[in-house]
């Protein structure tokens, strides 16, 4: 996996969509799909409705190259990350190989600043007790970016975990998607 190639098949299904039925196309990206919908910004301006985030990685500073929650230090303190130099790979939660060029890639990627230059309608879904990806971030995108509201999920994790939380992400996500469907 790399974060080009995610951008890559992001763009794909979006070309996809648009020769089926273009006027209707709205993204919803979770977690790190946001990434990849952060860094094509410029392109979905001009074909996307609205978007919805929900817990997105919107600085992979925080969430990765300095993690400060429980789960990026488990996955990216520095003995863990030393090795994508000694064997080519590192594994995050144990299982999942992550190789020097997706390494280079989260040094090099800012989704925070694409998406601040960015017009489309968005609503972010976060949860504030977020072990994974830091709530902070999209509560400075909600400040800094015109036309984005955030919804705070109270007590809530990374994937809204709880039935309660994941119902009001939901129920959020479609009460904001429903104003731009003709």
């Amino acid at each position: 996996m790399t974060i080009a190639g995610e951008m890559l098949d992001l763009e794909a299904v979006i070309r996809f969509v648009e020769a089926k039925k273009p006027a209707a196309l709205l993204l919803v990206a979770a977690s790190f799909g946001a990434v990849s919908a952060s860094l094509l910004s410029a392109f979905l301006d001009r074909r996307v409705r609205a978007v919805v985030y929900w817990n997105p990685v919107l600085d992979l500073e925080w969430t990765f190259l300095k993690p400060t929650l429980p789960w990026g230090v488990k996955n990216f303190g520095a003995d863990k990350v030393a090795r994508v130099y000694s064997d080519g790979y590192f594994t995050i939660d144990g299982s999942f190989k992550a190789g020097h060029v997706f390494w280079a890639e989260l040094r090099m990627q800012r989704p925070m600043d694409a998406l601040l230059k960015s017009g489309f309608p968005l609503l972010i879904v976060h949860g504030d007790k977020d072990s994974y990806v830091p709530y902070e971030a999209s509560k400075s995108a909600a400040e800094l970016r015109p036309k984005t509201s955030l919804i705070t999920i109270d007590n809530a994790d990374h994937g809204f975990s709880l039935a309660d939380d994941e119902e009001r992400a939901r129920v959020s996500t479609v009460d904001f998607l429903k104003r731009f469907i003709d």
